[in-house]
């Protein structure tokens, strides 16, 4: 990525024409990963101090609507942040993804190069060009799910909740990826 300071609108859209098809593969990879949640088990937490399985879901796909929401909006909405009452389960889950990123791609795909590099602040911590926020979500979601489920060590969390190990989560990313 260029430097931030010399980011051009031409620059912005060219990233952007590599982002949306990451964003894409991502969430079909990340949408098999939720639907593999049983139902039954979603309240399932390996470690009282971790996310259970319907949390952490929430978690990464409400934050990943949130990033490509201030890219669209031009700025960070941090008014709502909890799941709605209406998603109980994985399918829940899956469902209000499913409609949310369609509607944030199709955001993403109308900003001119001029929005993709307006400066926004996240918290007062980064100001950084749009793009940056989405390409960052893009990077963010590409992470292996055995590593954000917390089992780079010991798949069997996994396993208890009747999903993969980390072997098997791996070959399904490749093959999503080909």
């Amino acid at each position: 990525m260029p430097h931030m300071s010399s980011l051009q609108p031409e620059h912005a859209l060219v990233i952007r024409s590599f982002v949306l098809p990451s964003l894409k593969a991502e969430h079909l990879v990340t949408r098999r990963v939720i639907e593999a949640i049983p139902g039954d088990r979603s309240d399932y937490r390996p470690d009282p101090v971790v996310k259970c399985a319907i949390d952490l879901a929430w978690h990464i796909v409400g934050a990943e609507h949130r990033f490509l929401d201030a890219v669209a909006a031009g700025a960070f909405d941090f008014t709502n942040t909890g799941r709605p009452d209406s998603v109980r389960t994985p399918a829940d889950v899956v469902g209000w993804y499913g409609e949310t990123f369609e509607r944030d791609v199709e955001r993403l795909k109308a900003l001119t190069g001029d929005q993709l590099v307006k400066t926004i602040d996240f918290r007062g911590i980064l100001q950084l060009p749009a793009i940056a926020y989405a390409r960052s979500t893009a990077r963010v979601t590409t992470a292996p799910w055995p590593r954000r489920l917390g089992r780079e060590r010991d798949p069997a969390p996994h396993r208890e909740l009747g999903g993969r190990d980390q072997k098997e989560m791996c070959v399904a990313r490749v093959e999503a990826d080909v």
